[in-house]
């Protein structure tokens, strides 16, 4: 049965209601509040967040356009949280092996101090969540590093792909946060512990090198986790939300 989304808290921001409002609903399908196959009501997220359906509408077009959701068309549209098949999951991390890396290494062409310093911030923080065994949190910062890596890239054109994967991947991840996941984590903040050491360092080659390595032992956790049935469904999955209003 498709759910309806939930868990969102009233915005408290005056103003600006759309950003406000997407920035609600897009960290509700991150941080798993808002589950894959969901359907995105404009009426239902309106009453959660204490605004009128004008900027959810228009919230919920910007995060299509992040391919945090989708919208089908059959005589009503609809819009739903996708549903990503085992294909899919390795498509998006072929994707992100030929991306990533290059940025590791650009990073640590251009890095500064004070970003060198933001990166080992983000591991410290990295390491408090391990220490708490707060999986949110830590998908968050996982992202977030990754996130500035690319911005200490100086190539835009690169972040910016990287960031749209990123939404699927989130997704895909949430799928099997209820799997053991504490040994994933802790090998994750070794292997940014290396890219990082590597970008200080100024190496290139090394900080790509540790970049690839990183993305397909994450791939190849992703996918052993993945449920059976995504295997066997495909694309269809999503479908088969759709339909089940």
């Amino acid at each position: 049965m498709t759910q309806s989304s939930a868990g969102l808290n009233p915005i408290r921001t005056p103003g600006k209601f759309t950003d406000a409002a997407y920035t609600a609903i897009r960290t509700g399908i991150r941080m798993g509040r808002i589950l894959p196959g969901t359907r995105l009501h404009e009426a239902d997220l309106a009453l959660q967040l204490g605004t009128s359906k004008t900027p959810v509408r228009e919230a919920l077009g910007r995060l299509i356009g992040d391919g945090l959701a989708v919208s089908t068309f059959g005589g009503k549209s609809a819009v739903y949280v996708p549903r990503l098949s085992h294909k899919e999951i390795i498509d998006l991390y072929e994707a992100r092996g030929v991306i990533e890396p290059p940025l590791a290494r650009m990073a640590a062409e251009k890095a500064s101090e004070a970003e060198v310093a933001v990166l080992g911030r983000i591991l410290s923080d990295f390491q408090e969540g391990l220490e708490a065994d707060d999986i949110y949190t830590l998908m968050e910062l996982d992202s977030e590093l990754h996130a500035m890596i690319a911005s200490i890239s100086g190539n835009r054109a690169l972040a910016q792909s990287r960031e749209r994967l990123d939404n699927a991947i989130a997704i895909a991840r949430v799928t099997s946060v209820q799997n053991a996941h504490y040994g994933t984590s802790a090998h994750a903040l070794k292997e940014h512990s290396e890219i990082c050491r590597a970008i200080a360092e100024h190496d290139g080659a090394r900080a790509e090198r540790h970049m690839a390595q990183h993305i397909r032992r994450r791939r190849d956790d992703l996918i052993g986790k993945w449920p059976q049935a995504s295997a066997e469904d495909g694309a269809d999955a999503c479908e088969e939300g759709w339909a089940q209003k």
